[in-house]
């Protein structure tokens, strides 16, 4: 039997425990209007050594396959995702007519995104294949802010690095982190009808634009749906919460799992009419099922 004084401490400590549990999973979704309840939980701590493995569609033809890798660092209470993109095991399907010439040139890729325990973003990182060499671009967090730079490194001449692009851009109120080809890890606290604005931070996905474009910063309009769906060519029951993000050119849909948060499957559609360009990330085992 526990002393007095060691049964007070354990008292304290699970009230405490419990009162972050409320604080910030429970109560922001009870709140009308606010993101959806942030944190990662002690099970994303204990199964972050199974790696997620998402195949890519980019419209409607397979390119890519992502292995989505998540490690804990306790020594600063932070969670470093890290997605690597390559065509090892990709289906090999002719060129669909009118499919942009992107395909795999910018494959092998890497991305990376690190949150503390709030969600908030840390800092990100993208490494992609060009003709002549490598874009690698680098944000940290200073502040309410991401700064960082966009560099090009050529492949003739690997040690001359050409002046990088400056990156700044606020990261704005409520959950921050939306990324376009780099998934969530899981969304926890949806609830139906839920609506937020959110930041997008994917430097993979800028580093696909053009010069001096991106998305990274850009504020997006965040619903979910009034009821659970299954996901597009789904067999079998797997209830989601469908959450769609909306900006002028830009539609992003997620299909997260009710039971686990997981994101089950992801769709991107980039620009406007006939020639907007439509990724797709399938979670393996879907496709499986």
């Amino acid at each position: 039997m526990p002393g007095r004084s060691a049964l007070i401490a354990l008292v304290l400590f699970w009230i405490a425990a419990l009162g972050w549990q409320f604080a910030v999973v429970i109560w922001p979704v009870w709140r009308t209007g606010n993101p959806p309840g942030q944190g990662i939980s002690l099970s994303d701590e204990t199964t972050a050594s199974a790696p997620a493995r998402y195949r890519i569609f980019l419209n409607r033809q397979e390119i890519a396959l992502a292995r989505l890798q998540l490690t804990h660092d306790p020594a600063n209470e932070t969670f470093h995702s890290l997605a690597e993109f390559s065509a090892l095991g990709v289906k090999q399907t002719p060129q669909a007519s009118g499919a942009t010439p992107l395909g795999t040139a910018w494959l092998p890729a890497k991305s990376s995104l690190d949150v503390n325990r709030a969600g908030q973003p840390q800092a990100a990182t993208s490494q992609i294949k060009i003709p002549t060499g490598e874009v690698t671009t680098v944000l940290a967090r200073q502040g309410n802010r991401m700064l960082g730079t966009k560099a090009i490194t050529l492949d003739a001449s690997p040690e001359l690095k050409l002046p990088g692009q400056t990156i700044d851009f606020p990261l704005g109120e409520g959950r921050a982190v939306l990324s376009l080809l780099h998934p969530a890890w899981r969304w926890n606290g949806l609830r139906a009808g839920q609506r937020w604005t959110a930041r997008l931070l994917d430097p993979l996905a800028d580093s696909l634009l053009t010069v001096n474009q991106a998305h990274g910063g850009q504020p997006v309009s965040c619903e979910v749906a009034q009821a659970t769906e299954n996901p597009p060519q789904t067999e079998g029951e797997l209830p989601c919460w469908k959450i769609t993000a909306t900006r002028e050119d830009l539609e992003i849909t997620i299909w997260s799992a009710v039971q686990t948060g997981k994101v089950m499957r992801q769709r991107v559609r980039m620009g406007a009419g006939p020639s907007a360009d439509v990724w797709e990330l399938v979670r393996e085992e879907l496709l499986q099922s």
